[in-house]
């Protein structure tokens, strides 16, 4: 259940070339969450569900509350409609943060220009604005981090938390700065830049501690961590007059993070995983590194092999398998027109970024992957009939392939350098074809418009590096990037669209 209570008082005026819009107001939001279950653990007889009728009853009651007071403030200042002014001030008191911190603002302040209303440009831009902001976020956390909790169990028993509290808390804090421009050039090409530099201070992490100190993880405020890229559009109208028109747009996104900072006295982070990857920050590296089981390697890189014929492994996920970040992102889209005849195609690129599977990991331990189909009547060598882009550091034996795979394979201690892939792609995102009926053909009905497509999407890949489907996750949230585990695989899907215009 969520309560939020509002004010907001506004502010409209003008000064001979300068408009004013401003505001002032407020927010006090309360979430609270409570739940009871009851677990019958079985019937004793059989399709009767009664309470009475349960076999082991137990239940269960969970509750939190959260409470967050705002005040904030914005204005709007424009000079003869071509240069405008933003500026923004939020400050949020949240009690889930200790007394003394438990205030954070919010400030931002942009800037931007219409060049081409301002002053007289060369004939070839029709339009150009340029644009430049500064934001800072802050952030609380989620209720009853500052003590440790304590959980009542079925038969009277207290169980404490797993995880340790921090009551020093600080909000998490992100600055960003961003410039760019957005122009149109022969009255045919549009282009859209923007760069953009962020850094996050104070993140809130779940560290993970050694079992014997009686907690899994501690809480703590654990990094700065700064983001550069640029994100870029470009559309061109290459025919756009006549009965064949014909349109294209680019987009491009490309992001750098590195970790700048850890909390004091620490070099590096572990901030979640699995049985075969954690995701772990190091001091100097990007963000997004993933740390698996790998090979045993000499100081030339080679592999070191086992009298057996398999790959010596390391005992702990030692090893940096990859990092599940893309190096960038881009789409490239069709449009074509014929009269009435429609044409439209999505295509969606991604280079670079690393998966790691979980399902061919298992899959292979089971022999039921392709590739383990290699050398069952004479075995296999590793380097050359498999991973043959490894070079072992001495002669490798040949062994059979059951005992191979399941050496680096399976479900309990699997080798995630072994199923590491390159996430690259190119996919057929979405794929139109319409029909817009004549207005002719339209006169007698109570229509203005009428246009009939059929639609198919995400109708496969032109390119795919890795095997899998990099967009089929094991599920969401920062420690679920980079990993798939008998993932569904995305739908395929065609349909028919009707549009109707009144």
């Amino acid at each position: 259940m969520e309560w939020n209570n509002d004010f907001l008082l506004n502010y409209d005026t003008s000064f001979g070339d300068l408009d004013l819009k401003a505001s002032v107001g407020g927010n006090n939001r309360v979430v609270k969450f409570e739940s009871s279950s009851i677990n019958a653990g079985g019937l004793n007889a059989p399709n009767i569900f009664s309470i009475a009728n349960s076999q082991q009853l137990s239940a269960s009651q969970s509750l939190s509350e959260k409470e967050v007071n705002s005040l904030y403030a914005f204005a709007n200042l424009g000079f003869k409609n071509y240069a405008f002014l933003d500026l923004t001030y939020r400050t949020d008191i949240s009690s889930t943060l200790p007394v003394g911190n438990n205030q954070y603002d919010y400030i931002s302040a942009g800037l931007s220009a219409i060049l081409s209303d301002m002053i007289d440009l060369p004939s070839a831009f029709d339009y150009f604005k340029i644009r430049a902001s500064y934001a800072e976020v802050g952030n609380d956390t989620s209720p009853y981090q500052l003590s440790r909790a304590a959980n009542l169990q079925n038969g009277g028993f207290i169980q404490l938390s797993t995880s340790a509290p921090a009551s020093d808390l600080r909000p998490e804090k992100t600055t960003s700065l961003e410039f760019g421009f957005d122009t149109t050039l022969f009255n045919r090409v549009n282009i859209d830049f923007t760069y953009y530099k962020s850094n996050s201070f104070d993140q809130l992490f779940r560290q993970n501690v050694p079992q014997g100190s009686g907690i899994a993880t501690k809480f703590i405020n654990g990094a700065d961590i700064e983001n550069t890229g640029i994100e870029a559009a470009i559309n061109v109208g290459i025919f756009t007059k006549g009965d064949f028109q014909w349109d294209v747009n680019f987009n491009y996104a490309a992001n750098r993070g590195i970790v700048l900072e850890l909390a004091e006295g620490l070099d590096q982070l572990n901030y979640g995983g699995s049985f075969m990857r954690d995701f772990r920050l190091d001091v100097g590296e990007p963000f997004g590194s993933m740390y698996s089981r790998g090979f045993v390697r000499d100081a030339q890189g080679r592999v070191i092999m086992n009298d057996n014929g398999t790959p010596a492994v390391t005992p702990g996920k030692t090893v940096n398998v990859g990092n599940f970040n893309p190096d960038w992102l881009g789409g490239l889209t069709n449009n074509f027109t014929y009269k009435n005849l429609n044409l439209r195609l999505q295509i969606d690129m991604r280079q670079g970024g690393d998966v790691i599977s979980f399902t061919r990991s298992v899959a292979s331990s089971d022999g039921v992957l392709g590739i383990t189909g290699l050398g069952r009547e004479g075995g296999i060598r590793f380097g050359t009939d498999v991973y043959t882009d490894e070079t072992p550091a001495t002669t490798a034996n040949s062994v059979d392939p059951e005992t191979f795979w399941t050496s680096i394979g399976g479900r309990n201690a699997p080798v995630g350098e072994a199923f590491t892939y390159d996430a690259s792609n190119i996919r057929i995102r979405e794929l139109t074809l319409g029909y817009s009926f004549d207005q002719n053909a339209l006169a007698s009905s109570p229509f203005k418009t009428v246009k009939l497509s059929l639609v198919g999407r995400n109708l496969g890949f032109l390119v795919n590096e890795s095997g899998v489907d990099p967009e089929a996750i094991f599920g969401v949230g920062a420690q679920n990037d980079g990993y798939e585990a008998f993932s569904l695989p995305n739908t395929r899907s065609v349909g028919l669209n009707l549009k109707l215009g009144f």
